[in-house]
């Protein structure tokens, strides 16, 4: 016992009785534009009509050409968990203040490993070629201070207590324009 208007009852047909037909291909963009790879002559003939273009696009983009500046350090950290209490947060100090007191720079592995509270202690402390400016900046000072070979002095941040030891450090280095231009211009 459904009224319907004269209009709905025209929708409801039309919906009902309209086909639809659907037609669809693939297409193999491989096959339209086969791969070509661009020969050395025609790499250089473009540089001699275009050398200005590419070299104003690695001005431009110097900073995708450059290998930034590194350290490669070990370290200790002593956690602060989360919103820490005020008496979690001295116990942690205290703890991080007696490792320091024992570190050196020839047990500082040692010590990392039976001391240190994060993921690298089973490295003794050693996380590897860090880029410079993606540390919290008390780290990054610390590093700032140190000479390869050193222990830094205790450096609290938001996670914790740190001891770093500086093993290598590396200049950043804009890489040479001659060598990037078939980067370039061929993306490759």
């Amino acid at each position: 016992r459904i009224k319907l208007t004269p209009e709905q009852t025209r929708q409801a047909l039309e919906t009902n009785q309209t086909k639809i037909e659907l037609a669809y291909t693939k297409i193999d963009l491989n096959s339209l534009a086969p791969s070509a790879e661009i020969t050395s002559k025609e790499i250089g003939d473009f540089l001699k009509s275009s050398s200005s273009e590419v070299r104003a696009y690695y001005d431009s983009h110097i900073k995708e050409f450059t290998d930034p500046a590194a350290v490669e350090i070990k370290r200790i950290r002593v956690g602060i968990p989360f919103q820490a209490s005020d008496d979690v947060k001295s116990a942690a100090r205290k703890k991080a203040e007696e490792i320091q007191k024992e570190v050196t720079a020839n047990n500082f592995e040692s010590i990392a490993k039976a001391k240190s509270d994060d993921e690298y202690a089973k490295k003794g402390g050693a996380s590897g070629w860090v880029n410079r400016g993606s540390l919290e900046a008390p780290l990054e000072s610390a590093i700032d201070k140190l000479k390869v070979g050193e222990v830094s002095s205790l450096v609290e941040t938001n996670f914790g207590y740190y001891l770093l030891k500086l093993e290598n450090k590396r200049e950043a280095k804009v890489l040479p324009f001659e060598e990037k231009t078939q980067l370039i211009v061929t993306g490759k």
